[in-house]
C-alpha cells in the first residue's frame, strides 16, 4: 500500500503545479493583450482537478477576458454591391477565416493587418486599430475582379478655334497728323470767319456811303454813324480772325514739316499764307506745295 500511495501523491502535486502555471501564464498573456491565448490557459486552470483557490482565480480572470475579447464582422461586396462570401481572411499573416458568412471573428486588441483573398479577385489589405471590448464591429471590404478590363478612352484634343483670316494691319495713330490737322482746322475756321466779317464790314461801309455820301448830302446822319460803327467792329473782328487763322495755319505747316520730319521726294515742299487788310475789306492768300 505504501508503494502505491507515493505515485498518487506525486501526480497530485504535478497537477497543482500545472494549474498554477496555467493561471500565471493567463495573467501574463492578458496583460500583453493576447486574450485568445490567455483563454486557452484559463481553460486548463479551471479544471476540476486543480486546487480550489486556483480555480477561483481562473474563473474570475476568465470572465474579464471574455468581456475584453473584441469581435469583427466583415462584409465583402463587388462593384455592383453584390456580396462576396468565398473570401479567405488572414490576420498578421495567420489564417483567421476561410469564408465570410456574417459570423463574428474573435481577435486580440491592438493594430492588425487583415488580408482578404479569393479566386478571380484582387487581394485587399486593411489595417485596423481594434480596441478591447469591441463586439461585432462591422467592417466593409470592396472587392474588384483580378482580370477586369479597363477601358481607356482616347484623349480628345481640345478644339482649336479656326485662325482668323489675315486682315489689314491696324493702323497706328499718327500724333503729328492729329496735331497738324487740329491746327489746320482751327486756322481754316479763323480764315473763314475773317472773310465773313470782312464782307460784313464792306457791306456796312457801302451802306454808310449810301446813307450819307458827303457832309452836304446826308439824308440819315444817325444811320450813317451806326453803319460806320458796325463796319469798324466787323473789320476789327475780321482782322483778328485772319491773323489768328494765319498763325494757326502757319503753325500747322511748321509742325508738320519741322517736328513731323517729312522730307520732300520731288521738288520743294512748303506752305505760304499771307493775310491782308485793305481799306475796303480784308483778304488772305494761302498756297501750298507738297
Amino acid at each position: 500500500m505504501v508503494l502505491l500511495a507515493a505515485p498518487l501523491a506525486t501526480a497530485a502535486k504535478t497537477d497543482a503545479r500545472t494549474c498554477t502555471a496555467a493561471r500565471d501564464s493567463a495573467v501574463a498573456l492578458r496583460t500583453g493583450k493576447h486574450l485568445r491565448e490567455a483563454r486557452q490557459q484559463l481553460t486548463l486552470c479551471a479544471a476540476a482537478s486543480c486546487p480550489g483557490d486556483v480555480r477561483k482565480d481562473c474563473a474570475r480572470i476568465s470572465a474579464d477576458v471574455e468581456a475584453a475579447v473584441p469581435t469583427l464582422v466583415f462584409t465583402a461586396t463587388d462593384a455592383s454591391g453584390r456580396e462576396v462570401k468565398a473570401v479567405q481572411v488572414d490576420m498578421d499573416g495567420q489564417a483567421l477565416a476561410d469564408s465570410l458568412d456574417g459570423s463574428a471573428l474573435e481577435v486580440d486588441p491592438g493594430v492588425h493587418v487583415f488580408t482578404f483573398t479569393a479566386d478571380f479577385w484582387t487581394p485587399v489589405t486593411l489595417k485596423l486599430d481594434i480596441g478591447a471590448g469591441e463586439k461585432r464591429r462591422p467592417e466593409h471590404v470592396a472587392m474588384t475582379k483580378a482580370n477586369a478590363e479597363v477601358v481607356v478612352l482616347p484623349a480628345v484634343p481640345p478644339e482649336v478655334p479656326p485662325a482668323a483670316p489675315p486682315g489689314r494691319p491696324a493702323e497706328k495713330s499718327n500724333p503729328v497728323g492729329i496735331i497738324t490737322g487740329g491746327l489746320g482746322f482751327a486756322g481754316s475756321v479763323g480764315v473763314i470767319l475773317g472773310g465773313v466779317y470782312g464782307m460784313l464790314a464792306i457791306t456796312s461801309k457801302d451802306q454808310q456811303q449810301a446813307d450819307c455820301a458827303s457832309t452836304s448830302q446826308c439824308g440819315s446822319h444817325s444811320a450813317a454813324l451806326h453803319d460806320h460803327s458796325t463796319a469798324l467792329s466787323d473789320g476789327t473782328i475780321s482782322t483778328i480772325a485772319f491773323i489768328a487763322g494765319g498763325v494757326l495755319l502757319a503753325g500747322a505747316a511748321g509742325y508738320y514739316f519741322g517736328v513731323g520730319g517729312s522730307s520732300p521726294s520731288n521738288g520743294s515742299t512748303g506752305m505760304l499764307f499771307a493775310p491782308s487788310v485793305l481799306p475796303g475789306g480784308g483778304g488772305a492768300a494761302l498756297r501750298g506745295e507738297f
